[in-house]
């Protein structure tokens, strides 16, 4: 933090990743699903992780998943739209070797 304030690089690439893989698991599930045919991975939009996340400003979110989008662990746009995030299977690999040592 810097004069009390979060930045992108005070969060853990893990916990980031890891928010985004709940959240598209939360919104494939009903009453989340819009039709039958959805199922997981979903897409996570910006305010799904603002909404999981609220202690983070979105401008600090958004920073973070653009951070994640150049080391190509994050799939997604990262313009300030909706996002469509979700993890690129480098970023699933990152995740799981966190999860195993833990």
């Amino acid at each position: 933090m810097k004069n009390g304030r979060w930045q992108a690089k005070d969060i853990d690439d893990r916990f980031f990743l890891a928010c985004v893989e709940w959240a598209g698991r939360q919104e494939s599930l009903p009453p989340y699903a819009a039709t039958k045919w959805d199922h997981f991975p979903h897409w996570v939009f910006t305010w799904n992780l603002e909404r999981l996340i609220p202690m983070l400003p979105p401008e600090v979110i958004l920073a973070k998943a653009r951070a994640l989008l150049k080391r190509g662990l994050l799939d997604g746009c990262g313009c300030g739209c909706r996002g469509n995030f979700e993890l690129t299977d480098q970023g699933r690999a990152f995740l799981k070797r966190w999860q195993a040592a833990s």
